[in-house]
């Protein structure tokens, strides 16, 4: 009786290893993706720097999202998904934008892709002084 309830013991201590290893949180330089754990995001394009312009890709929901991190000083107001080159079509244009309150880290837009076409992200300053900030150019598959 005593042996099988030290191996009961040691069952459940390697259980409860496992379980903590599985529900802990990626290392602190890590790169977070988006939204939450439960999809998977794809880095398409970065602008880099800082502000960091990114154009995510979900590979569960097939959606596009652009995020803006980090705003110095709030210069950036605003940030586009944008649709440029597509064959065969005209081009929709920006399809989402969103303002980056003063202080925000991250605003994520979606829209669903739509094939060959290119899209980024691009963060647009307050005044005509900066250039807006570019996440770089992604083509649909």
């Amino acid at each position: 009786m005593a042996k099988n309830w030290k191996t009961f013991v040691r069952l459940g201590a390697v259980a409860a290893v496992l379980c903590a290893s599985l529900t802990a949180s990626p290392p602190a330089g890590a790169e977070a993706a988006p939204a939450t754990a439960a999809y998977r995001f794809r880095l398409l394009m970065e602008s880099g720097g800082f502000p960091n312009v990114r154009l995510w890709l979900n590979e569960d929901t097939r959606k596009i999202h652009a995020d803006i991190t980090g705003n110095p000083h709030n210069y950036f107001r605003l940030i586009h998904l944008r649709e440029g080159y597509c064959p065969n079509r005209p081009s929709r244009g920006s399809l989402e934008n969103s303002w980056v309150h003063p202080d925000q880290g991250t605003v994520t837009l979606s829209v669903t892709p739509t094939s060959k076409c290119e899209y980024t992200a691009w963060a647009e300053p307050h005044g005509s002084a900066l250039p807006p900030k570019l996440s770089g150019w992604w083509v649909a598959d």
